[in-house]
Order: C-alpha cells, then sequence, then structure tokens
C-alpha cells in the first residue's frame, strides 16, 4: 500500500519518532503489509516500512498515546494537525496504522 505524507513528517520518521500514522475513514489495510510513504512535495523521496498494527476507531477514541505514537507531544497537537487535513468530528472514523 502507498499513502502520501507531508515532506516534514519524514523526519520523524526517520529518526523513529513517528511510528504511527492516522487516516480517516475505515482503510483495508493489514499487518504484515508493506507500507510506502511518498512525500507530497517530491515523489522521489520514498520511505518503505511494514505495517505491525491496525486500530479502527471513532476519533473521540484516539488516545494520548495513539498521539505520541504519530510523534505528536499531545492529543490537542494532533487533532489541530488532522484538521489542517480532514474535516471531521467526534464520531468520524479513523484507521491508526502503526509501523516499524
Amino acid at each position: 500500500m502507498e499513502l502520501k505524507i507531508r515532506h516534514s513528517l519524514f523526519t520523524k520518521i526517520a529518526n523513529e519518532q513517528k511510528k504511527s500514522t492516522s487516516r480517516l475513514g475505515e482503510r483495508d489495510v493489514k499487518v504484515g503489509e508493506k507500507l510506502i510513504f511518498r512525500s507530497t512535495d517530491d515523489e522521489n523521496f520514498a520511505y518503505e516500512t511494514t505495517v505491525i498494527g491496525v486500530k479502527v476507531c471513532k476519533f473521540s477514541d484516539i488516545t494520548e498515546e495513539d498521539a505520541k505514537m504519530e510523534g505528536y507531544v499531545s492529543l490537542e497537537e494532533m487533532t489541530a494537525s488532522l484538521k489542517g487535513v480532514y474535516e471531521f468530528d467526534e464520531n468520524s472514523v479513523f484507521t491508526l496504522i502503526k509501523f516499524k
């Protein structure tokens, strides 16, 4: 599976500060599947990894721990970042994809 990601997040992935990513909606992702991140700024930048966990939940069920796995300091910071990309409410479904 290939996912677009903001170029600024590649550093967090490479430094293992970001170990998961959230996507609006229920995504068909499976543990063990190869995952390729491509930069939204430059398609030549790519990072390949493996899915090690998948959590489908309402936004209201996302935890501080989930936010920290994403590389954010807090759930509040994660919420602000996601609102810059998606329109959603507390009942919107997200897929949280953990990778190694």
